[in-house]
């Protein structure tokens, strides 16, 4: 059994590093839109307090850095926080962690967000994640991730079509997990059950995503 786990351990590690390499490459343009249509509705600026929720390789919150706001990114994957420390030189808190048990105390942050991080994740975990970022929020929510409601644009039908077929390949928990935040109303629903409401929402990928501002 214990070289069983070990396996099952050094393969996510080794799955979490070619997705790590893949990530600024593949996933990067896709999301380009909805980050900067996040940087818009919340302008960087010096001491801004910021915190990524699944940070990923760091780019939403290099922004922030290099605005000189004060800046922390939580995420399971520790070669997508090696990552996001080369980019980020000595300017960040990185921790790798449980999106569901932050770190941090009580409105730590100015502005805490996490971008398709909830879609990925279990349903029972989805409301304890968002609550987590409220808890530590002085300020603005901000989420980033797929829209329940079906794109009216061919741009956005293109994009929801491309997106589908990445959660697919992906496969297992992942595709299931998708699509079950799809048939449960996504964020706003999400929103509701932790104590938020939304406040304002940005479209992006043609309508296929939203970035949404909690409050």
């Amino acid at each position: 059994m214990d070289d069983e786990r070990t396996f099952g351990r050094n393969d996510r590690a080794a799955s979490y590093r070619r997705a790590a390499r893949a990530y600024d490459r593949v996933i990067g343009p896709l999301m380009a839109g909805s980050r900067a249509a996040a940087l818009r509705a919340l302008e960087p600026r010096p001491g801004m307090r910021v915190l990524d929720v699944g940070c990923g390789t760091g780019v939403w919150l290099a922004e922030y850095a290099a605005a000189g706001g004060v800046v922390a990114g939580v995420d399971r994957s520790r070669p997508m926080l090696e990552r996001a420390a080369a980019r980020l030189a000595r300017t960040a808190v990185l921790v790798e962690g449980d999106a569901g048990a932050l770190p941090f105390a009580d409105g730590a942050f100015d502005v805490v967000g996490a971008t398709t991080l909830l879609h990925e994740i279990a349903a029972e975990r989805r409301v304890r994640v968002l609550s987590e970022m409220r808890r530590v929020a002085a300020g603005v929510v901000v989420v980033i991730d797929f829209r329940s409601e079906r794109p009216d644009t061919a741009a956005g039908r293109a994009a929801r079509m491309l997106t589908r077929a990445i959660e697919r390949i992906a496969g297992g928990d992942h595709w299931r997990n998708s699509r079950q935040f799809l048939a449960s109303g996504g964020v706003p629903a999400l929103a509701s059950e932790a104590g938020l409401r939304v406040q304002r929402v940005e479209l992006a990928g043609g309508g296929a995503l939203g970035v949404y501002l909690l409050a």
